[in-house]
């Protein structure tokens, strides 16, 4: 990273991020996401000096929290008019937690997933800034959103996303973290699978990070409107 300079954020607001922030702001993700904006205003602060190294960051499943309790049916509807009106070609929505690796307790986001090159990062911070104030509106105040490129592109033409917090969805979207992982879904092409159908931890699993393998069995999910999805593990359960 020497050579590059990055330029003084202002304080205490949402900025648009220089290109090497977004090239580096969610280093560690195998997917290599770029970010192209976030709501909070916490300066990312390039490392400087001869032995200067990037914190690796990593995704987790949201423990419990307040927007459980709201996300499907209040939360995660409202963004998805906001973002289909302002004909964001996002394919995916989901809570999650995003922290330096090993933090216990990684703060939550709202991790918008956009198509590579289809959002500016003007106008990607204009759109993350107005999610964050649906999370407010709802008295959510420690979520953020990020918009990132996205690796589950949408077919042409297609704009409505997925809204989920469920395990299936997010393996699919981040692919490239679990290689070992097999996936066999049979669901119908038009509803989406509720997340209120897959829990993020099943109640007789202790397993607590995103990509966890239990000894639980291969069980088949249905989503609200009966479509079968079969999750195939090689070496358990997903959770």
């Amino acid at each position: 990273m020497s050579g590059h300079r990055v330029p003084t954020p202002p304080t205490n607001t949402p900025y648009i991020p220089s290109p090497v922030e977004t090239k580096h702001y969610a280093y560690g993700l195998p997917s290599k996401a770029r970010m192209i904006a976030r709501s909070s205003a916490d300066v990312w602060v390039q490392p400087t000096g001869p032995e200067a190294y990037l914190e690796p960051k990593e995704l987790s499943v949201l423990g419990p929290h307040r927007l459980n309790g709201v996300w499907q049916d209040v939360i995660g509807p409202v963004m998805e008019s906001y973002l289909l009106e302002q004909q964001v070609r996002c394919s995916l929505i989901h809570p999650l937690g995003l922290g330096v690796a090993g933090q216990p307790s990684p703060p939550a986001v709202i991790m918008v997933g956009v198509d590579r090159d289809s959002l500016s990062a003007e106008f990607g911070l204009r759109v993350v800034v107005h999610c964050r104030s649906i999370l407010q509106e709802n008295q959510v105040e420690d979520v953020h959103v990020i918009a990132y490129e996205s690796q589950n592109q949408l077919f042409a033409g297609m704009y409505k996303p997925t809204i989920t917090a469920n395990p299936v969805a997010i393996v699919r979207e981040l692919r490239s973290v679990f290689p070992s992982v097999t996936r066999r879904r049979r669901i119908s092409r038009k509803p989406a699978v509720s997340s209120s159908s897959i829990p993020l931890n099943p109640a007789n699993c202790s397993c607590s990070r995103l990509g966890t393998f239990c000894s639980l069995p291969t069980r088949k999910r249905t989503s609200s409107t009966g479509s079968a999805v079969t999750v195939e593990i090689r070496s358990g359960r997903l959770c």
